[in-house]
Protein backbone atom coordinates (compact mmCIF):
# COMPACT_ATOMS: atom_id res chain seq x y z
CA UNK A 1 0.00 0.00 0.00
CA UNK A 2 2.41 2.73 1.20
CA UNK A 3 5.20 1.60 -1.14
CA UNK A 4 2.85 1.58 -4.13
CA UNK A 5 1.52 5.03 -3.21
CA UNK A 6 5.07 6.45 -3.10
CA UNK A 7 5.95 4.86 -6.44
CA UNK A 8 2.79 6.20 -8.09
CA UNK A 9 3.56 9.74 -6.87
CA UNK A 10 7.12 9.38 -8.10
CA UNK A 11 5.88 8.17 -11.49
CA UNK A 12 3.06 10.68 -11.99
CA UNK A 13 4.35 13.80 -10.22
CA UNK A 14 8.12 13.18 -9.93
CA UNK A 15 7.88 13.37 -6.13
CA UNK A 16 11.22 12.06 -4.92
CA UNK A 17 12.22 11.86 -1.28
CA UNK A 18 15.43 13.83 -0.74
CA UNK A 19 17.78 13.04 2.13
CA UNK A 20 18.90 15.99 4.30
CA UNK A 21 15.85 18.08 3.46
CA UNK A 22 12.62 19.31 5.00
CA UNK A 23 9.37 21.00 4.01
CA UNK A 24 9.21 23.97 6.41
CA UNK A 25 6.97 26.90 7.25
CA UNK A 26 8.51 30.27 6.41
CA UNK A 27 8.77 33.00 9.04
CA UNK A 28 10.54 36.33 9.53
CA UNK A 29 13.51 37.27 11.69
CA UNK A 30 11.73 40.00 13.65
CA UNK A 31 14.83 40.69 15.78
CA UNK A 32 16.93 41.69 12.76
CA UNK A 33 19.75 39.28 13.66
CA UNK A 34 20.21 37.70 10.24
CA UNK A 35 22.03 39.49 7.44
CA UNK A 36 20.94 39.52 3.83
CA UNK A 37 20.82 36.02 2.24
CA UNK A 38 21.11 34.34 5.65
CA UNK A 39 18.50 31.98 7.10
CA UNK A 40 18.10 30.10 10.37
CA UNK A 41 17.03 26.46 10.17
CA UNK A 42 16.66 24.28 13.29
CA UNK A 43 15.36 20.75 12.84
CA UNK A 44 13.92 18.51 15.56
CA UNK A 45 14.74 14.79 15.35
CA UNK A 46 14.42 11.74 17.61
CA UNK A 47 17.96 12.46 18.82
CA UNK A 48 17.26 16.12 19.63
CA UNK A 49 17.49 19.41 17.76
CA UNK A 50 20.23 20.45 15.36
CA UNK A 51 20.90 23.69 13.51
CA UNK A 52 21.94 23.60 9.86
CA UNK A 53 25.22 25.41 9.22
CA UNK A 54 25.93 25.23 5.50
CA UNK A 55 24.61 26.31 2.13
CA UNK A 56 20.94 25.46 1.65
CA UNK A 57 18.80 25.29 -1.46
CA UNK A 58 15.38 26.84 -0.87
CA UNK A 59 12.31 27.02 -3.08
CA UNK A 60 8.52 26.87 -2.87
CA UNK A 61 5.59 25.55 -4.87
CA UNK A 62 5.08 26.49 -7.68
CA UNK A 63 8.70 26.35 -8.84
CA UNK A 64 8.49 26.83 -12.60
CA UNK A 65 11.26 29.38 -13.25
CA UNK A 66 14.94 28.48 -12.58
CA UNK A 67 15.21 31.75 -10.66
CA UNK A 68 12.69 30.45 -8.12
CA UNK A 69 15.47 28.26 -6.69
CA UNK A 70 17.65 30.24 -4.25
CA UNK A 71 20.89 29.29 -2.53
CA UNK A 72 21.14 30.84 0.95
CA UNK A 73 23.40 30.59 3.98
CA UNK A 74 22.13 28.71 7.02
CA UNK A 75 23.98 30.37 9.88
CA UNK A 76 23.92 27.57 12.44
CA UNK A 77 23.02 28.05 16.11
CA UNK A 78 21.81 31.47 17.25
CA UNK A 79 20.93 31.93 20.91
CA UNK A 80 18.27 34.54 20.14
CA UNK A 81 16.47 32.16 17.71
CA UNK A 82 16.80 28.86 19.58
CA UNK A 83 13.03 28.72 20.17
CA UNK A 84 12.37 28.64 16.38
CA UNK A 85 12.13 24.96 15.42
CA UNK A 86 11.00 23.15 12.27
CA UNK A 87 10.66 26.35 10.29
CA UNK A 88 12.91 28.51 8.13
CA UNK A 89 13.61 32.01 9.42
CA UNK A 90 14.29 34.57 6.68
CA UNK A 91 16.23 37.82 7.05
CA UNK A 92 14.36 41.12 6.88
CA UNK A 93 17.39 42.87 5.32
CA UNK A 94 18.06 43.57 1.64
CA UNK A 95 16.55 45.62 -1.16
CA UNK A 96 14.20 42.80 -2.14
CA UNK A 97 12.79 39.99 -0.04
CA UNK A 98 14.32 36.64 -0.97
CA UNK A 99 10.87 35.13 -0.34
CA UNK A 100 9.44 37.30 -3.12
CA UNK A 101 12.17 35.98 -5.45
CA UNK A 102 10.65 32.52 -5.15
CA UNK A 103 7.58 32.74 -7.40
CA UNK A 104 6.41 35.92 -5.64
CA UNK A 105 6.01 34.23 -2.26
CA UNK A 106 5.29 35.79 1.11
CA UNK A 107 5.17 34.75 4.77
CA UNK A 108 1.42 34.37 5.29
CA UNK A 109 1.68 30.59 5.66
CA UNK A 110 3.85 29.61 2.68
CA UNK A 111 5.75 26.33 2.97
CA UNK A 112 9.29 26.02 1.64
CA UNK A 113 11.40 23.09 0.48
CA UNK A 114 14.82 23.28 2.13
CA UNK A 115 17.76 20.95 1.52
CA UNK A 116 21.35 21.04 2.74
CA UNK A 117 22.44 18.05 0.66
CA UNK A 118 25.77 19.21 -0.92
CA UNK A 119 25.17 17.41 -4.21
CA UNK A 120 22.07 19.53 -4.84
CA UNK A 121 23.77 22.91 -4.38
CA UNK A 122 24.40 24.51 -7.84
CA UNK A 123 28.06 24.55 -8.89
CA UNK A 124 28.16 28.34 -9.27
CA UNK A 125 27.42 28.74 -5.57
CA UNK A 126 30.97 28.17 -4.37
CA UNK A 127 32.22 28.90 -0.85
CA UNK A 128 35.16 31.20 -0.15
CA UNK A 129 36.83 32.48 3.00
CA UNK A 130 37.52 36.22 3.32
CA UNK A 131 39.07 37.78 6.43
CA UNK A 132 39.88 41.49 6.40
CA UNK A 133 42.22 43.31 8.78
CA UNK A 134 41.22 46.82 9.85
CA UNK A 135 42.29 49.34 12.46
CA UNK A 136 39.61 47.90 14.76
CA UNK A 137 40.77 44.30 14.29
CA UNK A 138 39.94 41.48 11.92
CA UNK A 139 36.50 40.55 10.64
CA UNK A 140 35.28 37.68 8.49
CA UNK A 141 32.81 38.32 5.69
CA UNK A 142 29.66 36.18 5.97
CA UNK A 143 27.44 36.99 3.00
CA UNK A 144 27.27 36.81 -0.76
CA UNK A 145 30.34 38.35 -2.40
CA UNK A 146 31.01 39.45 -5.97
CA UNK A 147 34.42 38.31 -7.18
CA UNK A 148 36.24 39.00 -10.45
CA UNK A 149 39.73 39.66 -11.76
CA UNK A 150 41.42 41.80 -14.38
CA UNK A 151 40.75 41.57 -17.29
CA UNK A 152 36.99 41.35 -16.84
CA UNK A 153 35.61 41.59 -20.38
CA UNK A 154 33.01 38.83 -20.40
CA UNK A 155 29.89 39.00 -18.16
CA UNK A 156 30.63 35.43 -17.08
CA UNK A 157 33.93 36.60 -15.55
CA UNK A 158 31.90 38.06 -12.65
CA UNK A 159 31.08 35.35 -10.10
CA UNK A 160 28.78 35.49 -7.08
CA UNK A 161 30.22 33.34 -4.30
CA UNK A 162 29.39 32.73 -0.67
CA UNK A 163 31.76 33.94 2.05
CA UNK A 164 31.34 31.45 4.87
CA UNK A 165 32.31 33.66 7.82
CA UNK A 166 34.68 32.64 10.59
CA UNK A 167 36.46 29.31 10.31
CA UNK A 168 38.83 28.27 13.08
CA UNK A 169 41.06 26.33 10.68
CA UNK A 170 41.53 29.37 8.40
CA UNK A 171 41.84 32.13 10.98
CA UNK A 172 45.50 32.73 10.04
CA UNK A 173 44.51 33.65 6.45
CA UNK A 174 44.08 37.42 6.36
CA UNK A 175 43.67 39.96 3.56
CA UNK A 176 43.34 37.29 0.89
CA UNK A 177 40.52 35.26 -0.61
CA UNK A 178 40.67 31.51 -0.02
CA UNK A 179 39.04 29.46 -2.78
CA UNK A 180 37.65 25.96 -2.47
CA UNK A 181 39.44 23.06 -4.16
CA UNK A 182 36.14 21.24 -4.72
CA UNK A 183 33.92 21.23 -7.77
CA UNK A 184 34.00 20.05 -11.37
CA UNK A 185 35.68 23.26 -12.55
CA UNK A 186 37.81 25.76 -10.68
CA UNK A 187 35.89 28.98 -10.05
CA UNK A 188 39.19 30.82 -10.58
CA UNK A 189 39.35 29.49 -14.15
CA UNK A 190 35.82 30.80 -14.73
CA UNK A 191 37.14 34.33 -14.26
CA UNK A 192 38.96 35.01 -17.55
CA UNK A 193 40.87 31.73 -17.26
CA UNK A 194 42.66 32.79 -14.08
CA UNK A 195 44.82 30.71 -11.78
CA UNK A 196 46.46 31.03 -8.37
CA UNK A 197 50.02 31.87 -9.38
CA UNK A 198 49.76 35.41 -8.02
CA UNK A 199 46.46 36.64 -9.49
CA UNK A 200 44.71 39.48 -7.66
CA UNK A 201 40.92 39.51 -7.28
CA UNK A 202 38.35 42.25 -6.75
CA UNK A 203 35.97 41.27 -3.94
CA UNK A 204 32.94 43.22 -2.72
CA UNK A 205 30.20 42.32 -0.25
CA UNK A 206 28.17 45.49 -0.90
CA UNK A 207 24.58 44.16 -1.29
CA UNK A 208 23.65 46.69 -3.99
CA UNK A 209 26.37 45.30 -6.28
CA UNK A 210 25.34 41.63 -6.03
CA UNK A 211 23.52 40.67 -9.27
CA UNK A 212 20.33 38.65 -9.05
CA UNK A 213 21.83 35.95 -11.25
CA UNK A 214 25.17 34.93 -12.73
CA UNK A 215 25.97 34.55 -16.40
CA UNK A 216 27.33 31.18 -17.50
CA UNK A 217 31.14 31.50 -17.57
CA UNK A 218 32.98 31.24 -20.86
CA UNK A 219 35.05 28.15 -21.67
CA UNK A 220 38.70 29.06 -22.05
CA UNK A 221 41.06 26.85 -24.02
CA UNK A 222 43.52 24.86 -21.95
CA UNK A 223 46.52 23.18 -23.58
CA UNK A 224 46.52 19.41 -23.23
CA UNK A 225 49.66 17.84 -21.86
CA UNK A 226 51.10 15.32 -24.33
CA UNK A 227 51.16 11.68 -23.34
CA UNK A 228 54.48 10.12 -22.49
CA UNK A 229 54.27 8.03 -25.64
CA UNK A 230 53.93 11.21 -27.70
CA UNK A 231 56.90 12.98 -26.17
CA UNK A 232 59.87 13.02 -28.51
CA UNK A 233 63.07 14.47 -27.26
CA UNK A 234 64.53 16.64 -30.02
CA UNK A 235 68.29 17.17 -30.22
CA UNK A 236 69.65 20.64 -29.65
CA UNK A 237 69.03 22.82 -32.69
CA UNK A 238 71.84 24.93 -34.08
CA UNK A 239 71.46 28.29 -35.79
CA UNK A 240 72.16 26.63 -39.15
CA UNK A 241 69.50 23.96 -38.67
CA UNK A 242 66.53 24.57 -41.04
CA UNK A 243 64.15 23.20 -38.37
CA UNK A 244 64.98 26.16 -36.14
CA UNK A 245 64.19 28.63 -38.92
CA UNK A 246 60.86 26.91 -39.52
CA UNK A 247 59.96 27.10 -35.84
CA UNK A 248 60.83 30.79 -35.67
CA UNK A 249 58.82 31.57 -38.80
CA UNK A 250 55.83 29.61 -37.49
CA UNK A 251 55.98 31.47 -34.16
CA UNK A 252 55.99 34.90 -35.83
CA UNK A 253 53.27 33.84 -38.27
CA UNK A 254 51.00 32.69 -35.46
CA UNK A 255 51.73 35.86 -33.49
CA UNK A 256 51.13 38.28 -36.36
CA UNK A 257 47.89 36.67 -37.53
CA UNK A 258 46.42 37.45 -34.12
CA UNK A 259 45.29 40.96 -33.24
CA UNK A 260 47.12 42.74 -30.44
CA UNK A 261 45.58 43.06 -26.99
CA UNK A 262 45.10 46.80 -27.46
CA UNK A 263 43.25 46.33 -30.76
CA UNK A 264 41.01 43.61 -29.34
CA UNK A 265 40.23 45.69 -26.26
CA UNK A 266 39.32 48.75 -28.34
CA UNK A 267 36.99 46.81 -30.63
CA UNK A 268 35.45 44.95 -27.67
CA UNK A 269 34.58 48.22 -25.90
CA UNK A 270 32.96 49.58 -29.06
CA UNK A 271 30.87 46.44 -29.60
CA UNK A 272 29.78 46.41 -25.95
CA UNK A 273 28.80 50.08 -26.17
CA UNK A 274 26.73 49.52 -29.32
CA UNK A 275 25.32 46.01 -28.81
CA UNK A 276 25.79 45.23 -25.11
CA UNK A 277 28.21 42.96 -23.28
CA UNK A 278 25.87 39.96 -23.62
CA UNK A 279 25.88 40.08 -27.43
CA UNK A 280 27.49 36.93 -28.93
CA UNK A 281 30.05 39.03 -30.84
CA UNK A 282 31.07 40.85 -27.65
CA UNK A 283 31.55 37.56 -25.80
CA UNK A 284 33.54 36.13 -28.73
CA UNK A 285 35.87 39.15 -28.65
CA UNK A 286 36.28 38.72 -24.89
CA UNK A 287 37.34 35.11 -25.41
CA UNK A 288 39.77 36.19 -28.13
CA UNK A 289 41.30 38.78 -25.80
CA UNK A 290 41.85 36.30 -22.96
CA UNK A 291 43.21 33.65 -25.34
CA UNK A 292 45.65 36.16 -26.86
CA UNK A 293 46.79 37.30 -23.43
CA UNK A 294 47.70 33.74 -22.43
CA UNK A 295 49.05 32.75 -25.85
CA UNK A 296 52.76 33.00 -24.90
CA UNK A 297 52.35 30.35 -22.18
CA UNK A 298 49.58 28.18 -23.69
CA UNK A 299 50.51 28.32 -27.36
CA UNK A 300 46.79 28.61 -28.21
CA UNK A 301 45.57 31.34 -30.59
CA UNK A 302 42.05 32.74 -31.04
CA UNK A 303 39.86 30.80 -33.45
CA UNK A 304 39.45 31.96 -37.02
CA UNK A 305 35.78 32.68 -36.27
CA UNK A 306 36.76 35.03 -33.41
CA UNK A 307 39.34 36.79 -35.60
CA UNK A 308 36.75 37.20 -38.37
CA UNK A 309 34.43 38.95 -35.89
CA UNK A 310 37.32 41.21 -34.90
CA UNK A 311 38.04 42.11 -38.54
CA UNK A 312 34.34 42.80 -39.13
CA UNK A 313 34.23 45.55 -36.50
CA UNK A 314 37.83 46.76 -36.78
CA UNK A 315 38.25 50.19 -38.37
CA UNK A 316 34.68 51.30 -37.76
CA UNK A 317 33.56 54.33 -35.75
CA UNK A 318 34.73 54.51 -32.15
CA UNK A 319 32.86 55.98 -29.19
CA UNK A 320 33.72 59.57 -28.32
CA UNK A 321 35.02 58.61 -24.87
CA UNK A 322 37.62 56.36 -26.54
CA UNK A 323 39.13 58.97 -28.90
CA UNK A 324 37.95 62.36 -27.63
CA UNK A 325 41.42 63.89 -27.88
CA UNK A 326 42.59 62.01 -30.99
CA UNK A 327 42.29 63.81 -34.33
CA UNK A 328 41.55 62.18 -37.66
CA UNK A 329 39.48 59.28 -36.27
CA UNK A 330 35.78 58.88 -37.06
CA UNK A 331 33.77 58.76 -33.86
CA UNK A 332 30.18 58.77 -32.64
CA UNK A 333 28.70 60.19 -29.45
CA UNK A 334 27.93 57.37 -27.05
CA UNK A 335 24.92 57.53 -24.75
CA UNK A 336 25.80 54.28 -23.03
CA UNK A 337 26.93 54.11 -19.40
CA UNK A 338 30.59 54.80 -20.23
CA UNK A 339 29.60 57.71 -22.46
CA UNK A 340 27.39 59.19 -19.72
CA UNK A 341 30.14 58.76 -17.16
CA UNK A 342 32.67 60.45 -19.44
CA UNK A 343 30.36 63.40 -20.16
CA UNK A 344 29.47 63.88 -16.48
CA UNK A 345 33.09 63.86 -15.34
CA UNK A 346 34.20 66.07 -18.24
CA UNK A 347 31.51 68.61 -17.32
CA UNK A 348 32.87 68.75 -13.77
CA UNK A 349 36.41 69.21 -15.09
CA UNK A 350 35.32 72.02 -17.44
CA UNK A 351 33.34 73.65 -14.65
CA UNK A 352 36.38 73.57 -12.38
CA UNK A 353 38.65 74.98 -15.11
CA UNK A 354 36.29 77.94 -15.63
CA UNK A 355 36.12 78.54 -11.88
CA UNK A 356 39.90 78.44 -11.60
CA UNK A 357 40.23 81.05 -14.36
CA UNK A 358 37.67 83.34 -12.70
CA UNK A 359 39.35 83.01 -9.32
CA UNK A 360 42.83 83.55 -10.73
CA UNK A 361 44.54 86.67 -9.41
CA UNK A 362 47.90 87.78 -10.62
CA UNK A 363 50.40 88.83 -8.00
CA UNK A 364 51.36 92.45 -8.89
CA UNK A 365 54.86 91.85 -7.59
CA UNK A 366 55.39 89.38 -10.41
CA UNK A 367 54.54 91.91 -13.15
CA UNK A 368 57.59 93.36 -14.91
CA UNK A 369 57.22 97.08 -15.46
CA UNK A 370 59.02 99.07 -18.14
CA UNK A 371 61.47 101.50 -16.58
Amino acid sequence: GYRKERLVKMRDKARINVKDSRYLLGTLDELGILEQDQVFVQISTNDGNFCVSSLVVVTRNPCLDPGDVRVLIAVGYREELKHMRDCIVFSQKGNRSVVDMMAGGDLDGDMFFVTWKPELVPQQCVEVFVQISTNDGNFCVSSLVVVTRNPCLDPGDVRVLIAVGYREELKHMRDCIVFSQKGNRSVVDMMAGGDLDGDMFFVTWKPELVPQQCVEPAIYAVPKAPKKSQLQLEPDLTCQDPKLSQKILKYFWDSNRTATLGELNTVHITVCDRLGAMHPDARALARAFNTTMDQPKTGISPTEEELEIFREYSGKELAHFQVENVRGIVKYHSYGILGQLYDAVQARIDERDVKDVKDFKLDPDLILKDE
